[in-house]
């Protein structure tokens, strides 16, 4: 019974808002949301952008000072002494625009929205979309072909969420083939699959899909064999 004045001191103590940490933590938190505002001010209206990034019929008015600190392979474009540098244009004609999309959003908002919710009209469960398993593993190669590692630790973390829940989809076999045709060997994303696919291997093997990939990605089927022996 003793200690209950503490206990209450101590709550009203935290709950103070005229308390100078209590004001220091609002004034901290009221700044991050004013950088955030700012960033999608510049992000979605182009304003003071002095670079220009193309994909296909796309085209976005960036900022180099955001751009190219998080991402070198933008840097030395437009810092050396190819065409970008003169044009301030980087044209990426082999991606897909909304993938390139989901890049620049996350250099300015440090996240992306990979279309993993869908939901049907009149019905208000909302249901996983497989096919942002797929979108994951792109964000995760654009990242690593740009070297932005926060954005491709981002796309791993997201893909490996996903495959939790939907590892029983056929889009699973998409991303994995995805994932084996875009990265190299002994890439985290490619252990990551194995591991999955291992896991569930007694699932995965009556389904016609699954052997088809066996079938017709040689390498992958070894890296399976493997991981089956590693697991005895």
């Amino acid at each position: 019974m003793g200690s209950h004045p503490e206990l209450i001191h101590i709550s009203q103590k935290s709950l103070d808002l005229h308390s100078p940490s209590a004001r220091s933590d609002l004034t901290d938190i009221s700044n991050l949301k004013a950088v955030d505002t700012v960033m999608d001010v510049l992000l979605d209206s182009g304003k003071y952008s002095d670079m220009r990034i193309t994909c296909q019929e796309q085209a976005w008015n960036m900022h180099r000072s955001v751009v190219c600190t998080h991402s070198p392979v933008f840097a030395a474009m437009v810092d050396g002494g190819f065409k970008e540098a003169h044009s301030g244009v980087i044209d990426l004609p082999d991606d897909k625009p909304d993938i390139v999309e989901m890049m620049l959003r996350f250099l300015y908002q440090g996240d992306y929205g990979d279309t993993r919710y869908s939901t049907k009209p009149g019905e208000e469960l909302v249901e996983l979309n497989a096919d942002a398993l797929v979108v994951n593993v792109e964000v995760y190669v654009i990242a690593d072909k740009n070297s932005i590692p926060a954005l491709k630790g981002l796309a791993r973390h997201k893909y490996t969420e996903l495959v939790a829940e939907i590892w029983q989809r056929d889009t699973f076999m998409d991303s994995v083939e995805m994932v084996f045709q875009r990265t190299l060997p002994g890439d985290s994303l490619r252990k990551f699959v194995i591991k999955t696919v291992v896991l569930h291997i007694h699932a995965l093997i009556s389904e016609d899909w699954f052997v088809a990939m066996l079938e017709g990605q040689g390498d992958f089927a070894v890296e399976v064999l493997r991981g089956i022996l590693e697991l005895g």
